[in-house]
């Protein structure tokens, strides 16, 4: 797992109701942008999210990078 990569929060479909988006990391030479549909790991499992943001620091120490992109164009126009 790179420390290089972007913080990005997304906002995970888990089926769930989250309070906060989850913070993720971009992968070497990936730029993803707000509104884009992702894949990220989720526990043991992969689900898609949505680009929310970029923070400056996370609060865990140890960020899971995200696994790819859903689609090159955003799903959303603004969040």
């Amino acid at each position: 797992m790179s420390s290089d990569g972007r913080l990005v929060d997304v906002a995970v479909n888990s089926g769930q109701p989250a309070r906060r988006p989850f913070t993720y990391r971009e992968r070497p030479k990936m730029r993803v942008t707000t509104g884009q549909a992702v894949f990220v790991p989720y526990g043991p499992r992969l689900l898609q999210g949505v680009v929310v943001g970029f923070p400056d620091q996370s609060e865990v120490s140890e960020v899971r990078e995200i696994d790819a992109i859903a689609d090159s164009h955003p799903v959303l126009d603004s969040v």
